[in-house]
């Protein structure tokens, strides 16, 4: 008897294994790229897994290029495209093939040291270049080669240096909104051609030693995270005109120290807003009154690392996994969707990773 109990015992446990790694292999496995400084210990662009239960897998290198520090696709997925932060700046694209990046093109970004790259629907491509202040706009065609730049706004004044550091399309329209640490204030042009051309509102100064650095737009409002002040300031709009609402402090309340934002998403529904803290070496969560467009710091969660300079969730938005440049680690979370929370999962090293890129088609 003693016998067929310890069979059916270890026919369960077996059976319950294998369905756990069924499930496993059943459910979404999510792929991503990690842009990267390559000055040291890194090669380029480097690929990773995430499985359903949150643990990560080093897939290879994806493609060797210089430091490659902000990625984005282009045209459903299939380029993506790396700047190359350097002094005289390039700008990479590279066709999506599988697991393979495959080098197309490679010019000019308009600038020196590009941090940030965005693609629009029609191949318009807006590159910020830091250290010169100016804001590339290149052509990438239907084979996905890179032209240009078209275009260079620069945001350089008498006596002020620019320090551009992202800029969009908004949605739906011919719109450009850029975030200028330098100048300490949103810039915003209208898209004409190969040309970008000043709003009628050309500039929105950010309150003393804010520094925005990156931003997010849902509906008629904007959320700019601040790096130097470590706000989230509210950009509201009235009579056809942006103006400054409020500001939202990123960290506790006790902290002592130094601290510089990075990042900032907000989930499709509008609830949840994250930011990066580069010192406090945590990321935030707010809770959005989706009334006022207010936010309510919930949480203050360590990133298990140093210095997180980026981080992306899931195209589903169920992990977030965030880069920690300086501790050569990315770290991914659980994400809670009803509350906003997140919670440690696990960890894995990748050298010098400071984007985080999802892919759209796995």
């Amino acid at each position: 008897m003693n016998n067929l109990k310890h069979f059916i015992f270890y026919i369960v446990i077996s059976l319950l294994f294998v369905y756990n790694c069924k499930a496993e292999e059943g459910g979404n496995v999510y792929k991503f790229y990690v842009g990267t400084y390559t000055k040291e210990k890194s090669k380029g662009i480097y690929e990773y897994s995430l499985t359903p239960t949150g643990k990560l897998t080093f897939e290879g290198l994806a493609a060797k290029s210089s430091n490659p520090s902000f990625l984005t696709f282009a045209f459903n997925g299939n380029y993506l495209l790396a700047v190359n932060e350097n002094e005289k700046g390039t700008v990479e694209s590279f066709k999506v093939d599988n697991d393979t990046l495959i080098r197309i093109s490679k010019c000019f970004s308009g600038g020196a040291d590009p941090c940030h790259i965005f693609a629009g629907e029609k191949g318009d491509v807006l590159v910020s270049n830091y250290t010169s202040g100016t804001l590339g706009l290149l052509k990438l065609d239907d084979n996905g080669k890179l032209s240009g730049p078209v275009f260079i706004e620069d945001h350089n004044k008498a006596g002020e240096k620019a320090h551009v550091h992202f800029a969009e399309i908004v949605t739906g329209t011919d719109s450009v909104i850029s975030a200028d640490l330098g100048t300490n204030s949103l810039w915003f042009s209208m898209l004409k051609g190969d040309k970008l051309v000043a709003s009628s509102q050309n500039e929105l100064e950010m309150p003393e030693n804010s520094g925005p650095r990156h931003l997010v737009k849902y509906k008629n409002r904007i959320y700019a995270v601040n790096e130097f002040a470590n706000t989230v300031v509210l950009v509201k709009k009235r009579n056809h005109k942006y103006f400054v609402d409020t500001l939202f402090s990123t960290l506790p309340e006790n902290f002592i120290g130094t601290s510089y934002s990075a990042e900032i998403y907000i989930t499709r529904d509008g609830n949840f807003i994250y930011t990066s803290n580069r010192g406090h070496n945590s990321l935030s969560v707010f809770k959005v009154d989706k009334k006022s467009g207010y936010l309510k710091l919930i949480d203050n969660v360590p990133v298990q690392g140093d210095f997180p300079r980026n981080f992306a969730l899931t195209p589903d938005e169920k992990f977030l996994v965030v880069a920690n440049q300086k501790s050569d680690n990315l770290v991914v979370f659980s994400r809670d969707q009803d509350t906003g929370l997140l919670k440690f999962l696990s960890e894995i090293y990748s050298p010098v990773p400071v984007c985080v890129l999802f892919k759209i088609n796995n």
